[in-house]
C-alpha cells in the first residue's frame, strides 16, 4: 500500500510545484516588501526543509522510517483524497487571485481587493488550502516529520505573517477591507 500512496504523494508535489511556479509572480514593478529579511529567511528554510523532507519519503522512504507512525489504511487515503482537492483548490485561489498573488507580503501598486470565488467565504483560502495539502502528506505518509516542519512549521509561519498581513490590507483597502472582514471569516471557521 505505501508504494501506491508513495506514487500518489509524488504526483501531489508535482502539482504543488507545479502550482507554484505558474503563479510565482516574474518581474513585477513597484512592490514593496513587507516582511522582515530575518522572516523570509526563516520562511525559506522552513520550505526548503518541508520539500527536502517530502522529496526523501517519495525516493528514500527508508531514511525517514524512524519517524513513521502507524495510521490506518483508510486514514492514509483519506489523506490522499484530501490532498487532491485541496490542490484543485489551491489552484482555483491562484486563479481567482490573478496578478494580485505573491508569495511574500508586500503591495503592488495595480493590487485590488478579492471577494469573489474562495475569497467569498474565507478571507485566506490560499493558507488554509497549504495547511490541508501538508496535513494530508502527513496523513499519507504518516511521517511525524512531515506533521511537525509541514503542517507545524506553516501554522507558526501563519501565525507571525496574517495578523500583518491584515493590518497591511486594511491600511490599504481601508473600510472596504474592514467590512469585508466583517462579513467573513479568516480560515471558515
Amino acid at each position: 500500500m505505501w508504494d501506491v500512496l508513495r506514487l500518489v504523494l509524488g504526483f501531489q508535489l508535482l502539482a504543488f510545484f507545479a502550482l507554484r511556479l505558474a503563479y510565482e509572480p516574474s518581474n513585477r514593478p513597484s512592490i514593496v516588501l513587507h516582511e522582515s529579511v530575518f522572516f523570509r529567511v526563516v520562511m525559506s528554510f522552513v520550505a526548503l526543509g518541508q520539500v527536502f523532507i517530502l522529496i526523501g519519503l517519495v525516493l528514500y522512504p527508508e531514511f525517514l522510517e524512524f519517524a513513521v507512525i502507524p495510521l490506518p489504511s483508510f486514514l492514509r487515503w483519506v489523506g490522499a483524497g484530501l490532498g487532491v482537492f485541496n490542490l484543485g483548490f489551491l489552484a482555483w485561489t491562484y486563479r481567482v487571485l490573478g496578478s494580485n498573488y505573491h508569495s511574500v507580503l508586500h503591495l503592488d501598486c495595480n493590487q485590488v481587493l478579492i471577494t469573489s470565488g474562495p475569497y467569498r467565504l474565507i478571507r485566506h483560502p490560499i493558507y488554509v488550502a497549504l495547511f490541508l495539502i501538508f496535513f494530508s502528506f502527513y496523513l499519507q505518509s504518516a511521517n511525524v516529520l512531515v506533521l511537525l516542519l509541514g503542517t507545524g512549521g506553516l501554522s507558526v509561519l501563519l501565525y507571525i505573517r496574517i495578523p500583518k498581513e491584515e493590518a497591511l490590507l486594511l491600511k490599504h483597502f481601508g473600510r472596504s477591507y474592514q467590512s469585508y472582514m466583517e462579513q467573513t471569516k479568516r480560515f471558515g471557521l
